[in-house]
């Protein structure tokens, strides 16, 4: 829910509307119909993750990095657009090591994985 309402009050702010009038779905449709607003912050969204992403690889050194939530239900349209700007932070021997993976289960990606973690010890 972060990126997706940081994102809704980033493009409300730019088209001077309310934020409770546009939502994510709303953002992606209008930003593959190349509305400028939409694309700019969206851009600008993928660059933070993707600065974000690459400290935790430069802690943690992961093999693979999974992205969920329901945004990722985008992952056509941001999937390259995220591992451009993981290796735009990230230096090569890191980037060419580490895999970008979208969880399939979206927003129930991190319950799913809480309850199996549960019953792997109960």
């Amino acid at each position: 829910m972060g990126a997706s309402s940081i994102l809704v009050k980033k493009v409300a702010a730019a088209k001077q509307v309310d934020p409770a009038s546009i939502n994510g779905k709303i953002i992606f449709e209008q930003a593959k119909a190349q509305d400028p607003d939409c694309l700019r912050a969206i851009d600008e969204m993928v660059d933070v993750l993707g600065m974000g992403i690459a400290n935790i690889c430069y802690v943690l050194n992961p093999e693979i990095v999974v992205l969920g939530g329901g945004i990722m239900a985008q992952k056509d349209f941001l999937e390259v657009k995220i591992r451009t700007a993981m290796d735009r932070y990230l230096i090569p021997s890191v980037s060419e090591k580490t895999r970008l993976a979208f969880a399939q289960n979206q927003n129930q990606a991190g319950m799913l994985g809480a309850y199996f973690h549960f019953q792997s010890l109960h």
